[in-house]
C-alpha cells in the first residue's frame, strides 16, 4: 500500500513546501496554500444533483459544488439585499475645485458598497472641450494624511466615471454622478474607511466638486479644494443577507 501511494505522488508531480502544496508545479506560488498547474487539464469538483446537495447537513460557508441538475457552479455563501442609501450628506453645499479630494466615512451597517454619489460641476479647461474621466478609490487602514495625500491605506475598491463637457450655458448645478462598484466593496459596520477621487485626464481641473460650508459629518475628516470641509456625498450599501446556495456566474 505504501508503494502505491508513493508511486501516485511521484506520477502526479506533487511538491510539498512548508504549508504549501503544488500539483503539476515544483514551485507553488508563495501566496497559495495549494497551486494546480496544467496546460491541458482542468479541475473537477464534486458534481451533485440538487436533491443530493440538499441532503448536505449543515453546509459550511464557502462550500462549493457543481449542481448537475442546473448545470451551474454553486457556493454556499451569504447573499446581498437590495442597495439603499445609508449615509447621506448631500444638502446645503458650495462648490470648489477638488482634485484628489478625499472623505473619511463610517458605514452604519456591514455590507457591500454599490455606489457613492458625488456632485460635480462642468469640467473646465475649457468647458466645451472633450470629456473628462475620473476615478474613485476606497481605502481601509489609512494612518495619516498630508493635505490631499493619504498615508498607510490599502485600496479595497475602484470605480471610474466620465463627465461630459458642455457649453458654458449648460447647467451643471444639479448634476450628480454615481461611482458604481461592481462587484460591491465589502465594509464592516462602525469601521472607518476613506474614498478619494482623481482626475485621469490630467486636465488641470477636476471640475468643481461640491462640499459643505461647515463640518456636517462630526468626527470625520475630509479634504476638498484646499479646505477640510466635508464632501457632498451619498453612500449606498447592500446589507448582507442569510446563507444560501448561490450560483456563481
Amino acid at each position: 500500500m505504501k508503494k502505491v501511494i508513493l508511486l501516485f505522488l511521484m506520477s502526479a508531480q506533487i511538491n510539498f513546501l512548508p504549508a504549501q502544496v503544488g500539483i503539476g508545479t515544483a514551485n507553488p506560488n508563495t501566496n497559495a496554500v495549494l497551486e494546480l498547474s496544467s496546460s491541458s487539464k482542468g479541475i473537477l469538483i464534486p458534481r451533485l444533483t440538487a436533491s443530493e446537495r440538499n441532503l448536505i447537513s449543515s453546509p459550511t460557508e464557502g462550500l462549493m459544488i457543481f449542481n448537475s441538475t442546473t448545470s451551474s457552479l454553486e457556493i454556499y455563501s451569504k447573499g446581498a439585499k437590495s442597495s439603499r442609501v445609508h449615509l447621506n450628506f448631500s444638502a446645503g453645499t458650495t462648490t470648489t475645485g477638488g482634485g484628489n479630494a478625499w472623505q473619511e466615512f463610517t458605514p452604519t451597517i456591514s455590507g457591500y458598497i454599490s455606489k457613492i454619489t458625488l456632485k460635480h460641476e462642468n469640467p473646465r479647461n475649457p468647458p466645451t472641450a472633450g470629456t473628462y474621466e475620473f476615478e474613485m478609490k476606497i481605502l481601509s487602514g489609512v494612518t495619516g494624511y498630508n493635505l490631499s495625500v493619504l498615508d498607510g491605506g490599502k485600496v479595497i475598491g475602484y470605480s471610474s466615471i466620465v463627465i461630459p463637457a458642455g457649453s458654458s450655458s449648460t447647467d451643471y448645478s444639479t448634476a450628480e454622478y454615481d461611482y458604481i462598484f461592481s462587484p460591491g466593496v465589502y465594509v464592516e459596520a462602525n469601521t472607518k474607511y476613506w474614498f478619494q477621487i482623481y482626475d485621469l485626464t490630467n486636465s488641470g481641473y477636476y471640475g468643481d466638486t461640491f462640499k459643505h460650508s461647515s463640518d456636517v459629518y462630526p468626527n470625520h475628516l475630509a479634504y476638498v479644494g484646499g479646505v477640510g470641509n466635508d464632501i457632498y456625498f451619498k453612500l449606498s450599501i447592500q446589507p448582507v443577507g442569510p446563507l444560501f446556495w448561490k450560483t456563481v456566474r
